[in-house]
């Protein structure tokens, strides 16, 4: 193979991965339009009742911690 077929050969390649990084490029704007790939950040959000169910039981614990403190 000489210099010039290489040559054309790794032309040929480079429109091809142009391509295909433009089609990529294409997917990943849709994705983020549709908000796909998201990551949550942050704490996940609670209903009341999960919430007056942890409170009732750090009181529950706070109140052993009392009592053995105490004993």
């Amino acid at each position: 193979m000489t210099v010039g077929e290489m040559i054309t050969a790794l032309r040929r390649e480079e429109a091809l991965l142009a391509a295909a990084i433009a089609t990529l490029g294409r997917l990943e704007a849709e994705q983020r339009e549709a908000g796909a790939g998201r990551s949550r950040r942050g704490r996940k959000s609670i209903g009341e009742q999960e919430r007056q169910e942890i409170s009732r039981r750090m009181r529950q614990y706070w109140q052993d911690r009392r009592k053995a403190r105490i004993a």
